[in-house]
């Protein structure tokens, strides 16, 4: 298509005083005389200037330029809009290898440990030899932390890459964003190329599409290979794991049994498998060692159960420096129990606590300064509390104007070596007495392996009483 007329060119000063109207009208063309507008304002410096030509032009295709370059930059947006939907589900694959990769560890350092006192003990033919199997669960040792280690690199790409992907989203729709408002101030008039004022703009942004293009392959690539990564290392756990049928089937030293009634409950790693923590008998026992030994496992499909990875998310001052003055360190990870949570209610309905709020009702009544309480549990009355708790504290205990008792009861899980009370009276207690000494250095002794972790545990009680 072609134009022979003469017309008119709008041109504005362009400078610092140039007023918003006249930078609108710049480079404007006009076909017909009185079409012009009236100068804005009075002492305008723009100059209406009238090209007689009849020379034939093909008309500038910044427009066109302009619409296929939106068309261009909104593809990419829908096709990287899976990128993070990816993301998630590489990084749900690599906390499940994590998880998985650390059982096995905990379980091989476990097996190293029940042999280590066996090891060259007999000789290499000897039937009841283990060098060969302890060699073999150190070589797995080594397997596994190599695996940990290269799934934790990888987790750290996927972080990485994820920053990068939100960076490029926004870079994305920012680059849209400017070809629109291109579109909507330039002449969509036929002009020619020497005419046009925007056509620098739209070169800039066609080399940030290229640009954007190249990134939008580069993360495709990236993701392909992370998402490869992940499930080889997958498949590595998977065969680790089906391999260890000689270390599961090994007849280890005997794990600690703790009389309840007529039954026996093994509290070491088994504890876990045996019972776990839909265990209603050691509810509060099993919940908290699942948590100390899978890494919160417990908590991340619980809507009552909340993990936090300091005390300064506990959200409640006092409550914070009292758990700080009881040397809980700062940046210890924790987990919250609500008044909803099947534990917090099994730990309302112990004899303790129920006893504590008859004796206590008035006073706790007209409670209007926090306090502090500290509870200790029996091992013939509330056993599993015992197990789970034994000494720990109580915050804040009152009964609302509403007649609800309000608590919060908190505890640092973490084992010191120690003796039986030799003042232990009550052939029942005494018989506690020494089997829990001997579940509190087993879980020392796992934790100083780092087979445990160290957690502060928080129940929220709201119970109504009348």
């Amino acid at each position: 298509m072609t134009k022979t007329n003469e017309y008119w060119i709008w041109k504005s000063e362009k400078g610092k005083n140039t007023c918003e109207k006249c930078k609108s009208l710049d480079g404007k063309i006009f076909y017909f005389e009185d079409e012009i507008p009236e100068k804005p304002h009075p002492n305008c410096k723009c100059e209406v200037v009238k090209v007689s030509s009849q020379t034939k032009f093909e008309p500038c295709s910044c427009i066109y330029e302009l619409n296929q370059l939106s068309k261009n930059v909104q593809e990419i947006i829908a096709n990287s809009k899976p990128f993070l939907e990816n993301i998630y589900e590489i990084n749900t694959n690599l906390e499940i290898n994590e998880e998985k990769t650390e059982e096995l560890l905990k379980l091989a350092y476990l097996n190293k440990s029940n042999f280590e006192d066996e090891i060259h003990k007999h000789a290499k033919n000897c039937p009841n030899s283990v060098d060969n199997i302890y060699k073999e669960i150190v070589n797995k040792i080594i397997d596994y932390e190599k695996l940990k280690k290269e799934n934790n690199k990888q987790a750290e790409n996927l972080y990485q890459l994820k920053k990068n992907i939100e960076n490029f989203d926004k870079e994305t729709k920012n680059i849209l964003i400017d070809v629109e408002q291109l579109k909507e101030f330039s002449n969509e008039e036929e002009h020619s190329k020497e005419e046009c004022t925007i056509l620098n703009d739209v070169e800039k942004l066609k080399n940030q599409y290229a640009q954007i293009k190249n990134e939008f392959e580069n993360y495709k690539k990236q993701i392909e290979s992370l998402t490869t990564k992940t499930i080889n290392i997958q498949k590595a756990v998977e065969a680790k794991n089906s391999s260890d049928a000689l270390m599961s089937n090994k007849k280890l030293p005997s794990l600690i049994k703790i009389p309840k009634t007529e039954k026996l409950y093994y509290v070491g790693a088994a504890v876990v498998d045996k019972f776990g923590s839909e265990s209603e008998t050691l509810k509060l026992a099993n919940t908290n060692l699942q948590n100390a030994l899978h890494h919160f496992k417990y908590t991340k499909n619980n809507q009552n159960v909340k993990k936090v990875n300091s005390i300064k998310e506990v959200e409640n001052s006092n409550l914070e420096k009292f758990m700080l003055s009881d040397k809980i360190p700062t940046n210890s990870r924790g987990v919250i129990f609500n008044n909803n949570a099947a534990e917090t209610r099994k730990l309302w309905l112990t004899n303790k606590i129920q006893n504590y709020v008859k004796i206590n009702a008035e006073k706790l009544k007209s409670n209007k300064n926090p306090i502090l309480e500290i509870l200790e549990f029996s091992s013939s009355v509330d056993l599993d509390a015992y197990l789970a708790l034994q000494h720990c504290k109580m915050y804040n205990p009152h009964i609302s104007k509403d007649g609800y008792f309000e608590a919060i009861i908190y505890d640092y899980y973490d084992f010191e070596h120690r003796e039986p009370d030799p003042n232990t009276k009550g052939i029942i207690d005494k018989k506690f007495n020494s089997l829990a000494t001997e579940v509190n250095n087993w879980g020392h002794r796992m934790q100083e392996r780092k087979l445990l972790e160290n957690y502060f545990v928080i129940y929220k009680i709201r119970e109504k009483i009348w």
